[in-house]
Order: C-alpha cells, then structure tokens, then sequence
C-alpha cells in the first residue's frame, strides 16, 4: 500500500510540475512584460508632467520678469518726469539705473529718437534703426501703449535683453528700460530635458531616451554618450508609433531588447530594457518555484505515510466530527475516548474546557442581566458554532414575540443588525436611531472580531444622545432666527468636508441684509428681527438635506448648497435664491407700510472654485461685496 501511494505521489508530483511550470512560465512572460509596459507608462507621464510643469514655470518667471521691466520703466518715467535735471547728467541717470537695477535706460522724444540714454553710443538712433527697436513703433501712434518685447538680441551688440517702455506722463517723452534676463536664462538652464533624464530613476540594464521627431535625433538619454544620434543608427524604427504606449522587440546599440515607444505631442519618447534580463529574472522565479513544488509534495507525502503507520485516522475522523458539533454549539457534547494514551489526555482536557467555557457563559448572561446595564452582547453565527446573545440584546433591537430555538433566535438578531447598519440613519460615529413602537431609540453598535469569532456589543444610549442633541441644537443655533450659528456652520462644514464623494455640485453663497441699520434705526431693533428672520424663513424653504442655512451674525448670512447632481440644477437653485430678493417684505405696524425685504448676495461653487469651504466663504464673501457696490451704485437700496 505504501509503495503504490508512493509511486502515484511520484508520477502526479512529476505531471503538477511540468504543468504548472508551463503554465508558470507563460504567465511570469506576460507579467514581466505588462510590469515594463506599465513602468514605461508611469515613466513617460513622469517626464511629461515635469516637462509641462517647466514650461509654466519658464512662463511664470517670463511674464514676472515682465511686468517687472514694465514697473521698471514706470518708476523711471515717474522719477525723470519728477527731476528733469536727470535728462542732461549722464551720470546721475546711470545712478538712477542702477537704482532701479536695470542695465540699460533711453530717453525718446516724441519722434522716436533717442536723444539721452545710460548707453551714449545708441544715441540717435530711432524706431527704424532695427528689427528690435522697431516693435515700440506702435507707440508713436498711441501714447496710451505700455509695451513689454519678448526677450530678444539687441540691435547693437546681439545680446539677450528685455525692453520695456512707456510714455511719461506728461507726453514729453518714451522712457525705456533694458535688462538682461539673467533669472531666465538660470531658470531655463536648470529645466532641460537633460536635467529631467538626469533625475530620473533608472532601473539595471534599462535606458530612457527622448528622439526629436522632426529630424529623428536623439536630444536627452539617460546614456549622455547616446545624445545627438539618429535613431535609426541606435535601432529605433519610428515609422509607425501609435498613441498608446507601444511595446516590441529590437536590436539596439548590438543587443537584444523590449522596446517602448510613445508619442507625445513634442516628442517620442523610448524606454529599453536588455531581453537578456527580462529572461534572467522569469527563470529564476520558475526555478524557485520548481523547488518549492518539490518541498510541498514531499513534506504532504511524508506526512500521508506517517499517518497511515500510526493507524489513527479513523479514530481522529470520529473525535473531529464530535468536536465539530462542540462547535456548533452543543456544549454537552464529549469527545469519544480512544485507546491511545495521548488522545484519551486531549479528551479529557476537551471536557474541562466544556466545562468551563459553559460556566463562563452563564456567568456572563447572568451578571449582564442583574447589572441593569442597557448592554447586550451577541456572537454571529458562523459555518462552526450557531452563535449567542445575551437577554438584553432583544429588548435593545426592540425584538417582539418570544425567545426561539438558538440558532434561529441569533440568525433573527443578525439579520436586524444586519438591517439596522444598512438602512438605519447613523447619527454619529457607530451609533444609529431605530425606530419602535415606544419612539426612537438610539444604539452604539461596536463589532470587533476575536480569533474566529465575530462580535457585536450594542449599549442603549438614547437618554444621554437626546441630551446632547439639546446641548448641541443650542450650542450651534441662533437664538434670533433658528439657523445655524456661526460655531454651528463650522462644524456642520467640517463634517460635510470628511464625505466629499456624498457632495456633488455645490455652492457657497453668501447674503447680506441691505439697509438693516436705517430699519433698526428708523423702526426699532424689534423690527429689524423681523426683517432677519424673514431672509432666514427663505433660506429654510429650500430642501433641508441639500442645504446649510446660517446666520454669521449681525446681518451676514451664509448658505451652503449641496448633494445636487450637476451644475445645471445647482444653477436653477441659484437663480431661485437671486429672484426671492426683493419679492418678501415685512409689515411696520408703527407707520401702517411695507418694508421690501432685500439682500446683497455672492457665492463660489464647489469644487469649481475650491474643494476648502474657508476659501469658498472668502471668495463668496469678496463677490457679496462686489454685488452690494454694484447695487448701491444703481440704487437697489
């Protein structure tokens, strides 16, 4: 017996291996490859991004240095015009220009000549004296112009400047500046596509290139040697790239490798890879593999033989179904006894274990029941045992009807909770209000694991979580209106701000009570209430759960609006926010009349704007203002 077993263990062992390294070996070749593929994708978006992030910083710092040529040039049309005198000393305008640290400073007349400058020797020269002078043409026509010119060689010496000029403001004469864009040029220096490869990381036997694709030469490569090629004398076939990440197989620089090819909207960019080493590392997996194959089939053979010489599988098969029902639940079920010596040991500690384990869960049931405590405790069924519950964990889930055989009575209760954390409003963290014949009740639910089992602890809190919710309403509500208050609009924020997935479109608006001073002051402050609480009765007529509707204080008010599904519905809210102005009054008894209720209004919209709600309460704010001007300027109030 021992030896068939034996020989079929060998001849399946030898069939598992050679399929399974088959199929290891096909599956190791496309992951290696999808590992290349995706690397290579990851690699290219990298050197895009930092190529498109230099490009706006190079834009950011040209358009800096700009205006600051512009603001330049300002300050020394504002300084001649000031001090004439500085327009017949050279030296004390060269003193200005260093002042105003600029390189180079000219002086036109209305005509278009230099006629006093920093530099003498461009003395007389004009608007038509070259290329770049001659782009401050258009100044001689409008003396309204400010004109910046990219930076360009000038015309004299060829060497890289900035000019700026503008007209004085008594129009006598066109101030220019020049400077050279050294911060530019030190900007551009470090943002090269050389420096970019330079940072990037490079695995073993793997390089990086990136191929002009109009003259098909090589213009940044991790091998710096490689730089200025052409492609095709590396190995390279660019006739035909697609979009996509492309991978194939190629010689390059003499040896064999995956190649892969993308195009970008300036350039392609190359990633190889030594087939050599792809190879090397699929092998040595397989190898490893092979071998742990080989332990596992010898250690279960092994172990089958053992087992069959000590002749106790029976006898093991017969204790494992009577502790399989142990499990179940069936605590007084007991092990058979057996005639091995160390079994008949594992028998009788099975029994004190029995033993203890039921007199553990009778003092538990009983001491959770006389405590009083509104504490149930409760273990979900399993495949193994079929659960328990303590006796306050019915009347906590406000179970009706009698107490059932075990199984179904615990299958009735996770079910419930089941239920209640699927369909029941959670209030907080881990509690949840459910609803019964008595009212609501509130329940803290915390379920943990422990080994194999899973349990559930569920404690009544409903008379501590309404006082707090009385606390709370109090705390966070105005007084005057019933809105939120300013501490209450914080906290409701920070909340909606941790589910930024349950948000959708949304906007934060901004209201101010135009002319609620002259109310108070003309009709009395019990007036002006009146006039605070009919904005806040608008803001209560939108629908509670797509809105926060607040009182900051004094006659500011915030609303945030939330949970809608696009920005076309958000905007049709909006609009029905803007037609309620004006359309509301409140009547003033004292002098038998009308009093038009109206509002200044500015919103920012979520996440357009902003994803932070302090930076949408800005913006909505500054926009506020800028409405309120607007109206005051049309007389809206």
């Amino acid at each position: 017996m021992k030896k068939s077993l034996l020989k079929m263990a060998i001849v399946m062992l030898v069939l598992t291996m050679v399929l399974v390294l088959a199929l290891n070996l096909k599956v190791q070749w496309d992951l290696t490859h999808q590992k290349f593929q995706e690397t290579s994708e990851t690699m290219f978006e990298q050197v895009e991004n930092l190529i498109r992030s230099n490009m706006e910083d190079i834009q950011e710092i040209r358009a800096e240095f700009s205006e600051n040529c512009l603001e330049s040039a300002r300050v020394a049309a504002y300084v001649l015009q000031a001090r004439p005198e500085l327009a017949e000393d050279l030296a004390q305008l060269r003193a200005l220009a260093k002042l105003l640290d600029v390189d180079e400073l000219h002086l036109f007349d209305p005509e278009g000549e230099v006629y006093f400058g920093t530099h003498p020797e461009y003395y007389h020269y004009t608007f038509d004296s070259g290329e770049q002078i001659a782009f401050f043409q258009p100044m001689l026509e409008d003396r309204t112009l400010e004109m910046c010119q990219e930076i360009t060689p000038n015309t004299a010496e060829g060497k890289l400047m900035q000019y700026a000029a503008v007209w004085s403001e008594d129009g006598s004469m066109i101030v220019q500046i020049g400077m050279e864009p050294v911060r530019v040029q030190q900007a551009m220096e470090g943002r090269t596509l050389a420096t970019i490869f330079a940072s990037m990381p490079t695995e073993k036997n793997c390089n990086l290139y990136a191929i002009d694709p109009d003259n098909g030469r090589v213009i940044a490569s991790t091998l710096v040697w490689q730089v200025g090629l052409r492609a095709e004398d590396i190995g390279f076939d660019l006739s035909e790239i697609p979009q996509a990440v492309n991978l194939s197989y190629a010689e390059v620089n003499g040896a064999q490798c995956c190649v892969a090819v993308y195009r970008s909207d300036s350039l392609y960019l190359v990633r190889t890879a030594l087939s050599s080493g792809l190879r090397q590392q699929i092998w040595i997996n397989t190898a490893f593999l092979a071998l742990y194959v080989l332990l596992i089939f010898l250690a279960a053979v092994a172990a089958a033989l053992l087992f069959i010489d000590r002749r106790i599988v029976r006898k093991l098969a017969a204790i494992n179904q009577d502790l399989r029902e142990i499990g179940k639940g069936r605590l007084d079920q007991v092990p058979v006894s057996t005639a091995v010596p160390e079994l008949e040991e594992l028998c009788s500690y099975i029994n004190d274990m029995l033993a203890m384990v039921r007199e553990t869960v009778l003092k538990t049931s009983i001491a959770l029941e006389r405590s009083k405590l509104p504490i149930g405790i409760f273990e979900y069924p399993t495949d193994i045992h079929p659960g328990f519950a303590t006796s306050r964990v019915r009347e906590i889930l406000m179970l009706e009807g009698e107490y059932q055989e075990q199984e179904q009575e615990c299958k009735q209760i996770a079910d419930c909770i089941s239920e209640l954390k699927e369909k029941g409003r959670r209030v907080d963290d881990n509690i949840y209000e459910l609803a019964g014949p008595d009212g609501f009740r509130f329940i803290r639910l915390e379920e943990m694991d422990h080994k194999k089992s899973h349990l559930a602890v569920l404690v009544d809190v409903t008379t501590g979580w309404r006082q707090q919710e009385q606390l709370r309403y109090q705390r966070d509500r105005d007084e005057l209106t019933e809105l939120y208050n300013r501490r209450g609009f914080y906290h409701r924020m920070e909340q909606l701000m941790q589910r930024p997935d349950a948000l959708g479109s949304g906007a934060l608006v901004m209201l101010d009570a135009d002319g609620l001073k002259m109310t108070n002051d003309t009709y009395g402050h019990a007036q002006g209430d009146q006039y605070l609480k009919k904005i806040a009765e608008i803001l209560k007529s939108f629908p509670e759960e797509h809105v926060v509707p607040t009182r900051l204080g004094g006659d500011e008010f915030a609303v945030f609006f939330y949970g809608y599904p696009d920005q076309e519905t958000l905007e049709r809210v909006l609009m029905e926010l803007t037609e309620e102005n004006g359309r509301y009054s409140v009547w003033v008894h004292s002098c038998d009349k009308q009093l038009k209720v109206v509002y200044s209004i500015g919103w920012a919209q979520y996440p357009e704007d902003s994803e932070d709600y302090r930076v949408l309460l800005h913006l909505a704010d500054q926009r506020m203002y800028e409405n309120k001007r607007l109206r005051k300027g049309e007389g809206a109030f």
